[in-house]
């Protein structure tokens, strides 16, 4: 019984993670994004 409360908390910890990896690529994405339109901005004018 206790190994699959330990698994329980093992799958939590996962999801949480992969959440939180998800949202920071999408951070990083945006500020990519932001940072490669301010280059190609510099670079027009």
């Amino acid at each position: 019984m206790p190994f699959i409360q330990l698994w329980d908390g093992v799958a939590f910890v996962l999801m949480d993670l992969r959440i939180i990896a998800v949202s920071f690529i999408q951070l990083n994405n945006l500020i990519g994004m932001d940072t490669w339109q301010k280059q190609f901005y510099v670079s027009k004018t």
